[in-house]
């Protein structure tokens, strides 16, 4: 009976040891955050319709900041695919603006610290009704100007473009021209007399 219950007493602790062993090798790794992948290479518009922008106005980023924290009914987000379903956290400039200025104001207080933005400048998303887009003075036209970004959740998963580009999407603005009042021009010389009618 003694040689029992030792066996019993070596069996229960082989035991013990085999389901402490089994515990310690049999913890799961943490999984690694994936990056956002945007939904489109173009924004606005998937068609290459730019943002509505008017000639000699600055237009602040507040739709294309619409556009990315935008969530649908069941509150994925809908301008990007995320295996987390993170929020995103900051954009970054890829390629600057081929025209007109991109600016980030960033404590609200354009007569001390607005910016001219550079390439690899990075933008927090909830900031981003602070950076502004000007067109050059008389500037116009359709696909007037574009600038390249990557968005980032901020969890670990890196900065990454769209589903067809991971190095970046494209933001586009459309710049609607303004009618300019007409300028007057007599070419006379200064000593000259000139009489115009009243109703010109």
């Amino acid at each position: 009976m003694k040689k029992s219950n030792r066996n019993l007493t070596i069996y229960a602790w082989f035991l013990s040891l085999v389901i402490s062993v089994t515990l310690v090798f049999s913890v799961t790794p943490a999984l690694a955050n994936n990056a956002p992948v945007l939904s489109q290479t173009y924004w606005p518009y998937e068609n290459q319709t730019g943002f509505p922008v008017t000639e000699d106005a600055v237009y602040p980023l507040t739709a294309l900041q619409g556009v990315l924290i935008s969530q649908d009914a069941n509150g994925n987000y809908t301008a990007y695919t995320d295996t987390e379903n993170d929020a995103l956290d900051k954009i970054k400039i890829v390629t600057p603006p081929n025209a007109g200025l991109l600016e980030y104001d960033h404590d609200n207080n354009t007569s001390t610290s607005k910016e001219q933005i550079q390439a690899n400048d990075e933008i927090p998303v909830n900031k981003l009704n602070l950076v502004t887009f000007t067109p050059a003075a008389n500037g116009y036209g359709n696909d007037y100007a574009r600038f390249k970004f990557q968005i980032s959740d901020g969890q670990g998963g890196g900065f990454n473009g769209s589903g067809t580009s991971s190095d970046g999407a494209w933001a586009i603005f459309d710049v609607t021209a303004v009618n300019d009042p007409p300028t007057f021009s007599l070419g006379v010389a200064a000593s000259g007399n000139v009489e115009l009618d009243e109703d010109f």
